[in-house]
């Protein structure tokens, strides 16, 4: 089965995404608990 160059890079940006998205969350609830322990 061959695999297209485009489906590769995609994966990548995907992953790419994914990470910030969840370093964005990770930061979001350490702000809410550093404000609900003040």
């Amino acid at each position: 089965m061959h695999i297209p160059f485009p489906t590769i890079s995609t994966n990548s940006n995907l992953c790419t995404v994914i990470h910030v998205q969840r370093a964005l969350l990770i930061q979001c609830h350490l702000i809410l608990e550093v404000h609900l322990l003040h």
